[in-house]
């Protein structure tokens, strides 16, 4: 019992021996029985904190020193920041550091002896009984955040509560270690509200992204994704109609009048027609897809010329004063439309079909030379003698068997009569065996969600056989893939992406005029990226000018054009034609462009081409001519 009193005189000093005899009257308990019952519960850190193996056999440690240490102890605990208790079985305080007792804005003797519901707010005392018989009733420490309140203000504290235990595994106080981590709380609070706001933010950037800030409409993606949505919505059998319309002559309005009005016709033209369309009682999106080019998705059975023909009276209506000129200026537009209806477990690539209709939205204007057109794209029947439902079976067949054939088409230097390489093009064979070639089954193929697989079928070709064969040659290949394979490059992880990437040193990738017009920044921004070659196929249908062509010399996007069949066949028989390309030519030279003139099928257009100075020419008679050195390594080139 010695030792006892001697931790006794250490524990209670005179302020906490009155506060004793006061609470012994409040139990009605003798002050010798109160403090043994408190020295019972309480002093288990003699037992268990000077009982460890480090203070016994310590010759050198005096016995001042060792009484010194409790001492040091509760000064320790006093000292730290972090609130420390002990409660005994009742849930009663039988110690408390400073930190505690500033805590809660009392003095240790007004705490001890206490429990929580007698000096702590209700929702606070809750929360601590709770934690305290979770640790008791686990026989563990719990883990809890603690919330106290104070001057107003929430504080947090990460609460870890331990059960203590006497040599006989007895339970006999629970301690409690809190960490104030209000600043922790405030900042993640804070950081959690600075990324609603950028949530927020990104959302509103989202909305930007996905309006056109000129016209105020749909951007391509999102009027993709609009269209997606209309299908994946719409019921078996129900209609969709999706209509693409241009502005026409859109450059000579910028060129004349300035992009500042231009923009205002697009603006205008944007107002009116979603106006019109809001005149539906159905589900509709409007678009700008492109400078001029708009599209339409509207779910509802209506006749599409209908459309079109109401159409044409909104835009015809739009009159936009030009100033400079006292006058005013009504637009006039060119318009596809298709009607697509929902099948169950069908899907539809919609970026594909819209091309699709870009294709023959610039046909439509540039070679038919008409304002509309409905199209089928299952009954639409092609220029050639095959129809499209024949020849849909046929490449659907083809494609099944792996039955297309990709085939070279040589392209020869006319002042040396040597080859300078290749554009590798594709067949198939109709039902007589007999090979129908590339230029009759293309546009099917676009249509038909086809093209894609036979750009797969060409890359792969080239990568696993031209490619080893020719990389250590002079020749290149020239490539013409749809525009949403070919930009697929700049999506570096896609397999498509790095089969381009891999033969881009040898090949020259082939675009049409509408397309590089339509894309000439995208296709700057893959020069510069990945350094790929480009041709412009069939120069001169009429979607180019001499300042487009003089644009992507300078820009060095470009680095050859293919003169099209339309400026190459019956040379002799039209002067404009020998005059268009002869200025062509000069103009190519001075931007550093090589011509090639395509499609020659005989002696008298091969003569004249020779005479206006072009350099390169590919087509049937080049291919079947004995004039030009023949390729003696064409067959190992080409298995």
């Amino acid at each position: 019992m010695s030792e006892r009193k001697k931790i006794l005189s250490i524990a209670i000093d005179n302020d906490l021996l009155k506060r004793l005899k006061d609470l012994s009257k409040e139990k009605e308990l003798s002050v010798s029985k109160l403090v043994t019952q408190l020295i019972e519960e309480a002093l288990y850190l003699e037992e268990n904190v000077f009982s460890d193996e480090i203070y016994k056999n310590i010759d050198w440690l005096s016995n001042e020193w060792k009484d010194k240490l409790q001492v040091l102890f509760t000064k320790v605990l006093d000292t730290t920041p972090d609130p420390i208790w002990i409660k005994d079985l009742n849930l009663r305080f039988v110690y408390v550091n400073q930190a505690f007792a500033e805590l809660f804005e009392h003095k240790k003797e007004e705490i001890i002896g206490k429990n929580d519901i007698e000096f702590l707010p209700p929702d606070v005392a809750k929360q601590c009984i709770y934690s305290d018989m979770q640790a008791l009733e686990k026989r563990e420490s719990s883990h809890s955040v603690e919330i106290v309140e104070k001057d107003g203000r929430k504080l947090y504290f990460d609460v870890i509560k331990t059960p203590l235990f006497d040599r006989l595994g007895r339970p006999i106080a629970i301690l409690g270690i809190s960490r104030d981590i209000t600043q922790f709380v405030e900042a993640k609070e804070e950081l959690e509200r600075k990324n609603q706001e950028i949530s927020e933010a990104y959302k509103k950037l989202k909305e930007i992204y996905n309006i056109d800030a000129v016209t105020g409409v749909a951007t391509k993606n999102r009027f993709l994704k609009n269209l997606e949505n209309m299908y994946e919505k719409a019921e078996h059998g129900e209609k969709i109609i999706l209509l693409l319309f241009d502005i026409d002559n859109f450059k000579y309005i910028n060129e004349v009048y300035g992009a500042k009005f231009g923009d205002a016709v697009l603006s205008k033209v944007a107002e009116m027609v979603k106006r019109f369309m809001e005149t539906f009682d159905a589900e509709f999106s409007v678009g700008r897809l492109g400078d001029d080019l708009f599209g339409i998705a509207i779910r509802k059975d209506i006749d599409e010329q209908i459309l079109i023909e109401n159409l044409k009276d909104v835009i015809s209506s739009i009159k936009l004063s030009t100033k400079k000129y006292s006058s005013f200026f009504s637009p006039k537009a060119t318009y596809i439309a298709t009607g697509i209806y929902k099948q169950a477990n069908k899907e539809i690539d919609f970026e594909e079909l819209i091309s699709t209709l870009e294709i023959n939205l610039e046909k439509l204007k540039y070679v038919d030379r008409k304002d509309s057109k409905i199209l089928d794209l299952k009954k639409d029947i092609s220029k050639y003698a095959i129809n499209d439902v024949e020849m849909e079976k046929l490449l659907d067949e083809a494609i099944n068997k792996g039955e297309i054939f990709p085939f070279l088409q040589p392209i020869v230097n006319l002042t040396t009569n040597e080859r300078i390489g290749y554009e590798l093009l594709s067949k198939i064979k109709d039902k007589k065996g007999k090979y129908i070639e590339a230029e009759r089954f293309i546009h099917l193929a676009f249509r038909t969600g086809h093209i894609a697989l036979i750009d797969q079928i060409v890359l792969k070709t080239v990568k696993e056989e031209l490619y080893p064969e020719l990389k250590n040659s002079n020749y290149v290949i020239f490539l013409n893939l749809s525009p949403f394979t070919l930009y697929k490059v700049e999506n570096i992880g896609n397999t498509i992406a790095q089969d381009i990437l891999s033969i881009k040193d040898k090949t020259v990738f082939e675009i049409s005029e509408a397309d590089v017009l339509r894309n000439i920044k995208d296709l700057r921004d893959i020069k510069r990226s990945f350094d790929l070659h480009f041709a412009i196929d069939s120069f001169g249908t009429g979607s180019s000018a001499i300042k487009d062509l003089i644009e992507l010399g300078e820009e060095d996007i470009i680095s050859y054009i293919k003169l099209s069949k339309s400026l190459t066949e019956n040379l002799k028989k039209y002067p404009w034609k020998r005059k268009f390309i002869k200025s062509i030519k000069s103009i190519s030279d001075e931007l550093g462009i090589k011509v090639i003139a395509k499609n020659i099928e005989n002696p008298d257009d091969l003569e004249v081409i020779k005479e206006l100075g072009i350099e390169f020419a590919q087509g049937d008679y080049i291919e079947k001519s004995e004039m030009f050195i023949p390729d003696k390594n064409k067959e190992k080139i080409f298995r």
